[in-house]
Formats: structure tokens, C-alpha cells, sequence
């Protein structure tokens, strides 16, 4: 049998009250939706475990050994409930409302005994623990329910497996192996209350789930969440991991050192601990190069410089999206004013003399060639990207451009479009191209809500030194769930779609200082409302 200290085990389980409380926090940080909150219940729930775990072993008395061996089973008796639930979440399984409560209840019913003779049964050492207790009639209940859940749980996921394509395929199977090793880990703990000569020498399988975990946040943007990995949060976490691992090993070497030779002199403990901290420290040194060169594909710095620049390629092909969509309603915008300009061309050499004519030749002329100018440079300013020029703007003329490059497409589509304008005082700080452009997309989203015709309206009004725009369609409308990811980038109900149009415009109202939100019922429409701070 493996001997390992107490402190190995002690030590694996303040590790893993670290390591489950750092990932559980930074997925409820950046995570956005429900799934996340449950993954981070779950991760909080295997930290509480793993703390009283620690502190199980590390106390010395039955008494208080007992107390905390009970209560970090309360951790143990919600881990397959949150997990169940979030895997079924993670699937988008649906009708799992009732299935989850079940489960819930159970696990609290289950660990209102914990501390009863019922759950477990007053026990005394065993093999190198000085204290374990016995299991009792309800912990049989709870294990069995742990057990099914689990099995489950990793059922659902291989038969998603089997259909799953894509990135989604690549998350599924990393949730899947991560988790089956934490498991396999800590579930040896297990036999110690069964009294099964089995030590639960994986414990540290726990933090290497974590770590997985972690790792596949950041390669393969797991559960959707997108770290900013340029402030080092998920990789300065890895590397903690990989230290306190390391130290735990070297303790480790330490003690089954000291046991083997049988040694007390502090001087040989201290020298014993720096030739084996010395030994442990190119394992340690490879391990975080291996984390920079594979997890990451090179430095913390390389990497930022890498998201930064494909951050700028897709708002890029935003644009160019965007300008592609706008090219066909310009093409007619652009053939109303030459046809004018052909009418008075072809009418010149006859009517040259007549200065009646060279005057209405003059204004016409000019005129429309200021039109296509326009069009013309209001696309450009699409297509190519351009730093933030904050100047003075009327708002109300930059929603009334970005209507006159859809004012045909709108014709086409047979939307109808109210304006209910809040005249005085309507001027902000800004930047007129991203304003108009962040204006463009919500109608854009509005045309594409109503496919079959409807009404697009636009009202202003100002409160309290904000100005307040209204967008508001007849359309399709969305569900709470569609409403919740809204503003993802990425998250696109449309089959050409890319899924960047309204996180850009989030982004763009926000930099000005702004706030927008939305509201929508299915069948009815959806209402757009933003406010921007007016100029004093």
C-alpha cells in the first residue's frame, strides 16, 4: 500500500478548498448566464468540502475531528444535485425543473442528519487518520443517491457526445474528462467509512479537475466565457496551482523521508527540505513552461497580443457585414440622383442659353452629387475602421443618416417608420460614425424581426440631463432566454449571422458613457432603450 503522510492529505484538501473557490469565483465573475451560476454553486460546494476536509485533519481531539469530518459531508451530500443540474443546464436539456428540486430536497433532508447517529456512527482511527467515523444508515441513502446522479450525469454527457459537433463537442468533452478524473479522485474517500483499507491517495485529482477546467476556459472559451487572459487572472491561478502542488510534494518527500530514516534534528529537517525542494524544482520549472507553450500556445503577453488583434479582425468583418448589407439599398439610393443628373445632361446642349435652366442645372446638380458624396463616405466609414473622434453631435442627425441608408430596404421590406422626436437640446459628445453605426444595427435587428412587414418607431425625450431614445418593433419579439444572451458576442438566433452586431452597440453606447436595455414579448416586439448623457 502507498504510505503517505497526514499532511499530504490534510495539505491536498487545503489545496482543493483554493483551487474550487478560485474557479467557482471567476465563473461567477465572468460568467453570464444561469448554467454559470450552478457550475459556481457546484465549485463552492466542493470548496466547502475540501475546507472542512482540511480542517478534519488538522484538529486534533475527537471531538472537533468528528464535528468537521460531518460537516464537510453537508458539501458532499449537494455536489451531485449542482452537478446533475448543471450538466443538464450545460446540455440545455429542458423539463428538468422538477428532476433538479427532487434532488435538492433530498440533499437537504439528507444533510439535516449529518450529525446524528443515523447519518454515521461514532468511529476512532483508522490506518494513519486519527479519527473516521462510521457509516450509518442514511449515509447508505446518501451515497446512493450520490452515486446515481453521477453515473447519471456522465450518461448524458457521453450520449451528447455521440451527436455533439464542433467547438460545443470540444467543451462537452473536456467538462466530461475533467470531472471523471476529479471523481475517480475523491470518491476513494469513500471506503474509509466503510472501513475498506483503500486510502484516498488522488485527492489531489480534485485540483488537477480544476485546473483542467481553467485550461479549457481559456483554449477553447468553456461555457461560453470569455476571460480577459491579457490580466493574467486564469494563468496566474495555474501557476499558483502548480506552486502549491509542488510544495505539497516537497513536504510530502519530506515526511516519508523522516519516516524512513527516522531522523528529529531540525538542521537535517531544514537540509533534508532544500535538497528535495531542489530536486522537485525543474519538475516544477518544465510544469509552467508546459502550461505556457501547450495550454496557451506561448506567453501570457503573446496570447493578449493574439485575442487583441482577433478582437480587431472581427469587428473588422462586422463591418464589413454590415457594409455589405448596406450596399444594395445605396445602389438605389445612388441611381435616384444620376438619373437626374442624365435627365439635365441630356437637356444641356439644348437648353444651354437659357439661363433659367443653368440655374436649376446648378442647384440639381450640386445637389445630388452631394448626395452620392454622402452615401458614398458614410459607407467608407464602415468599412474601414477609425479611432473615436468625440465631438459635438446632434443625435437626432445621426439616427436620421443612419435611416437614410435603409430607407429603400425599409420600402422593400414594407415597414412603416414613425418618427417622435424630442426636439430641443439633443446634442451629446461623440463620435457620429459609431453612433450612426450603433444606430444602424438595432434597425437592422429590427428589419430582420419583421420579415413580413410591420412598424419601426424611433421616439427621443430628454430627463434630468439624459437624452432617452426609443427603438420599438412589431416584430417576432424574444424569449427571457434569447433575451439573456442578447448582448453576447457570439450569440446569434440568425443562420447568417455572426452574433457581434449588438455587443458592438453595447459597446459603443457604453464607451459614450451610456446605458441600453431591452424588453421583449414573443409575438409582440421588442423595445430598444438607450440613454446618453446630453451635454450641459
Amino acid at each position: 500500500m502507498l504510505s503517505l503522510p497526514l499532511s499530504y492529505y490534510s495539505g491536498s484538501g487545503f489545496v482543493n478548498f483554493l483551487a474550487c473557490s478560485l474557479i467557482g469565483i471567476i465563473v461567477l465573475r465572468y460568467g453570464r448566464d444561469f448554467t454559470h451560476k450552478i457550475f459556481s454553486l457546484f465549485s463552492f460546494s466542493v470548496a466547502f468540502f475540501s475546507f472542512f476536509y482540511f480542517l478534519w485533519l488538522v484538529t486534533p481531539g475527537k471531538g472537533l475531528s468528528d464535528f468537521f469530518l460531518r460537516t464537510c459531508m453537508i458539501g458532499v451530500l449537494f455536489i451531485p444535485s449542482l452537478f446533475i443540474h448543471f450538466v443538464m443546464s450545460f446540455l440545455k436539456m429542458k423539463d428538468k425543473r422538477s428532476f433538479c428540486v427532487i434532488n435538492y430536497v433530498v440533499s437537504f433532508c439528507l444533510s439535516l442528519f449529518v450529525y446524528s447517529p443515523f447519518y454515521a456512527k461514532e468511529g476512532g482511527p483508522f490506518l494513519i487518520f486519527p479519527y473516521w467515523a462510521h457509516a450509518g444508515l442514511l449515509f447508505h441513502i446518501g451515497l446512493a443517491h450520490f452515486s446515481l446522479l453521477v453515473g447519471y450525469s456522465f450518461f448524458l454527457m457521453y450520449r451528447a457526445l455521440q451527436s455533439a459537433t464542433g467547438a460545443f463537442r470540444t467543451q462537452l468533452l473536456y467538462v466530461f474528462i475533467c470531472s471523471l478524473q476529479g471523481y475517480l479522485g475523491g470518491s476513494l474517500n469513500y471506503f474509509g467509512w466503510y472501513r475498506v483499507s483503500i486510502l484516498p491517495v488522488l485527492n489531489f485529482t480534485i485540483s488537477l479537475f480544476v485546473i483542467t477546467m481553467a485550461y479549457a476556459i481559456v483554449r477553447h472559451n468553456l461555457m461560453d466565457i470569455r476571460v480577459a487572459v491579457r490580466k493574467g487572472v486564469i494563468y496566474s491561478f495555474l501557476v499558483t496551482a502548480i506552486t502549491l502542488v509542488y510544495f505539497i510534494c516537497v513536504w510530502s518527500a519530506e515526511r516519508i523521508f523522516q519516516t524512513a530514516i527516522g531522523y528529529q534534528s531540525v538542521s537535517i529537517t531544514m537540509f533534508a527540505l532544500l535538497v528535495i525542494a531542489l530536486f522537485f524544482q525543474p519538475i516544477k520549472n518544465k510544469t509552467q513552461i508546459f502550461v505556457d507553450r501547450y495550454f496557451f500556445r506561448g506567453t501570457v503577453d503573446s496570447l493578449a497580443e493574439q485575442n487583441e488583434r482577433l478582437e480587431e479582425e472581427l469587428v473588422k468583418g462586422e463591418k464589413l457585414r454590415l457594409a455589405g448589407t448596406l450596399a444594395s439599398g445605396i445602389a438605389h439610393e445612388i441611381k435616384n440622383p444620376l438619373t437626374s443628373l442624365k435627365t439635365f445632361t441630356s437637356y444641356l446642349e439644348e437648353k444651354h442659353s437659357d439661363p433659367s435652366f443653368r440655374r436649376k442645372f446648378k442647384e440639381v446638380v450640386g445637389q445630388e452629387i452631394d448626395r452620392i458624396e454622402r452615401l458614398v463616405r458614410d459607407l467608407l466609414h464602415f468599412a474601414k475602421p477609425s479611432s473615436p473622434q468625440l465631438i459635438l453631435v446632434d443625435l437626432h442627425r445621426s439616427i436620421d443618416r443612419a435611416f437614410e441608408l435603409i430607407n429603400t430596404t425599409l420600402a422593400h421590406a414594407r415597414i412603416s417608420l414613425v418618427r417622435d422626436y424630442h426636439r430641443p437640446n439633443t446634442e451629446i459628445m461623440g463620435d457620429a460614425s459609431q453612433l450612426q453605426q450603433a444606430f444602424l444595427n438595432l434597425f437592422l435587428n429590427a428589419m430582420d424581426a419583421m420579415p413580413n412587414g410591420g412598424e419601426l418607431r424611433i421616439s427621443t425625450e430628454t430627463d434630468d440631463g439624459w437624452l432617452k431614445i426609443k427603438i420599438e418593433d412589431t416584430g417576432v419579439g424574444m424569449t427571457k432566454e434569447q433575451l439573456d444572451h442578447i448582448f453576447e458576442p457570439f450569440y446569434t438566433t440568425k443562420e447568417s449571422g455572426t452574433g457581434l452586431g449588438l455587443a458592438i452597440t453595447k459597446r459603443i453606447i457604453e464607451d459614450h458613457k451610456g446605458k441600453i436595455k431591452v424588453t421583449s414579448q414573443v409575438n409582440k416586439g421588442t423595445i430598444f432603450e438607450i440613454s446618453l448623457p446630453l451635454c450641459s
